[in-house]
């Protein structure tokens, strides 16, 4: 009797192990498709300055980061994602999100005279998309160098009448001494 009992628990325990090794499996393939995302809510009144697969930088203008930021994690909170402050102070602030293994930090620079700066950024082994975006369409479009922004000059106003070169200018006085 003591025998078959250890052969009924050799092989039990060979099941398990190959349970456990089909799981295993599924898991690192599941990390090679695009099962791996974390989907993100756009910024409001942001722009996409850089993208890579696991990271997002955003641009604000000046004094806007920290209002926009603080409706963003609100809807994060709402989902049911833990939300730690890891640092915060009047110009800038780090944050750390917490949910179902998955992590994101949240890094805010406003300093109130230049535009504000949001990089999001998770672990290596996840995609970070935006959500509403084409997947991979999107990542490869906001992967390619960010578009220029437009110059904070203003361009010269064009005149609208004559021109009156200065040489050939007289003054009313000098006009009327004649």
């Amino acid at each position: 009797m003591p025998f078959q009992l250890e052969r009924f628990t050799d092989w039990i325990l060979v099941c398990f192990v190959l349970i456990v090794l089909q799981i295993l499996q599924q898991q690192a393939n599941a990390f090679q498709s695009n099962g791996n995302s974390i989907v993100i809510p756009p910024i409001p009144n942001a722009t996409v300055d850089s993208q890579d697969s696991n990271s997002i930088d955003f641009v604000l203008p000046a004094g806007k980061g920290k209002i926009a930021i603080k409706d963003w994690l609100a809807k994060f909170a709402k989902a049911g994602w833990a939300i730690e402050v890891v640092d915060q102070d009047s110009m800038s602030a780090e944050y750390e999100l917490k949910r179902n293994g998955q992590k994101l930090e949240v890094e805010l620079d406003d300093p109130g005279i230049d535009e504000a700066e949001i990089t999001i950024e998770c672990d290596s082994k996840y995609r970070l998309t935006i959500e509403g975006t084409a997947g991979s369409a999107a990542n490869a479009e906001a992967a390619s160098p960010a578009k220029e922004r437009p110059s904070k000059e203003r361009p010269a106003k064009e005149p609208t009448g004559p021109v009156i070169a200065p040489a050939a200018f007289k003054a009313p006085s000098q006009a009327n001494a004649k």
